[in-house]
Parts: structure tokens; C-alpha cells; sequence
């Protein structure tokens, strides 16, 4: 069954919430240092929330082929640059530029629903695009651990508003 960017979107984003939801309550919150665990799973060096918000950044600035060349192995496997790049421009892009985003939390986690494993942070930010209407949107940054270094593994923009 093939789906539409749409209904790809809105399956990415549900799926991202509930991962966010599992991990975010069950998780401490508070600065995220290090492997989540000594020697099960890869660590990283540099700071995930800094690296998350690069690629934000990259995003915001429409730069998808930078986004996608810093993105995760598995992301770029998964999408081409050109899918990549449709998916920004035909669903976040028509938003307008980011007026706010807010950091609501950061959780950590080995695994994720779709069982991949890993060492992995979450980021969940509260967004105001300018075209909008005064809604915002939640947004989900995971990162992975690869290679020593962080990656962004997954990027969901949340289509059901929040008032």
C-alpha cells in the first residue's frame, strides 16, 4: 500500500508522539551527558540539544540538502535527497518561517516502538509557524548516537494543532 505525504506525515507524527509520550514521562528530565548507559550502548560526543538545534536551523533556512546529508545512515537509506526534500517543501515549508519554538522537554532511550536500538535523545519543542493562524504545533527531534557522533535520526512536525 503506498501512502500519500500526508498520510505519511500524520502516520510519522503519531508514531513520534507516542514515542515521545512513553519516553518523556518514564524519563527524567534535566541536561543529557553521555551514553545512556556505560558500554551497552554507542556514545556520542558534543551535546545533543546543540546538534538538534543545527539542524533545526538548517531546516528553517530551507537548506534540506545539508539536513539530509547530516542526517542518520538509516534516515538517508530511507529517504532519498529528493523525497527528503518534497516532504519539507510540501508540508512544513507552506507553515511560513518559525515565529517560536520552544524546548518542552529532552528524554533518553535504548530503543524505540519501531525496535530499533540504540543510544537515542528526544527533543520535543512547542512551534508557531507565521502562516499558521496563532497555532502551534509540536515538534519531535530524535537523535542517534553513530559513529561518536549525535545524528538526526527523526523529524516530525505534529499535524494536529495545539491551541
Amino acid at each position: 500500500m503506498r501512502l500519500s505525504t500526508q498520510q505519511y506525515f500524520a502516520l510519522c507524527a503519531s508514531g513520534a508522539i507516542a514515542v515521545f509520550v512513553i519516553v518523556f514521562f518514564f524519563t527524567p528530565s534535566g541536561p543529557i551527558r553521555g551514553p545512556v548507559s556505560e558500554g551497552s550502548e554507542e556514545s556520542a560526543s558534543g551535546e545533543p540539544e546543540a546538534v538538534a538545534n543545527t539542524w533545526l536551523s538548517l531546516i528553517d533556512g530551507k537548506d534540506y540538502r545539508t539536513a539530509w546529508e547530516e542526517a542518520a545512515k538509516s534516515t538517508r537509506r530511507e529517504f532519498s535527497m529528493d523525497v527528503f526534500s518534497r516532504l519539507y517543501v510540501e508540508q512544513v515549508q507552506p507553515l511560513g518561517s518559525v515565529r517560536r519554538r520552544t524546548l518542552l522537554g529532552a528524554a533518553s532511550a535504548t530503543s524505540l516502538p519501531n525496535g530499533q536500538k540504540g543510544n537515542f535523545r528526544l527533543f520535543k519543542y512547542r512551534t508557531s509557524y507565521e502562516n499558521d493562524e496563532g497555532r502551534s504545533r509540536d515538534e519531535t527531534v530524535t537523535l542517534k548516537a553513530e559513529n561518536g557522533v549525535w545524528k538526526v535520526t527523526n523529524h516530525d512536525v505534529c499535524l494536529h494543532t495545539v491551541r
